[in-house]
């Protein structure tokens, strides 16, 4: 099965820049798209995180990390992922105020046709793959 759709959770972390990485090298070898998601303290259900980026949807980031993933760690992937000629695109997800959970992201990928999800591993900063 072609790889055309990764999907990467992205929380403040060593291994969620690690994971992207991965994908980046991935998604460009596939000529593939990413999709990155994150769930910020917000109370944002769904949205663009370029529309979060230029303030149209959430009116503050409550937090300092939703702060670092919004203005810093999204645009500087989205420089990466230009350079590297991929298709990026960027979603805040609804949570449950604990970050990422394996159900919302399995959820995700599968209304969204998700190939394949990268994911960062805490522990060592290494990259989890899952294949859908």
């Amino acid at each position: 099965m072609p790889i055309k759709h990764i999907l990467v959770p992205f929380e403040d972390s060593i291994a969620s820049n690690s994971a992207f990485d991965k994908a980046l090298r991935m998604a460009k070898e596939n000529n593939a798209k990413i999709t990155v998601i994150a769930v910020l303290e917000n109370d944002v259900s769904e949205g663009s995180l370029d529309e979060i980026l230029v303030g149209s949807t959430v009116p503050q980031l409550k937090t300092i990390r939703d702060q670092r993933i919004v203005e810093k760690q999204w645009p500087e992937l989205q420089r990466k992922a230009r350079e590297a000629n991929v298709e990026l695109a960027g979603r805040c997800i609804g949570g449950n105020g604990h970050g990422l959970q394996a159900g919302d992201i399995v959820n995700y990928a599968s209304k969204n046709n998700i190939d394949l999800i990268v994911t960062g591993n805490r522990e060592s900063g290494t990259q989890s793959l899952f294949f859908l």
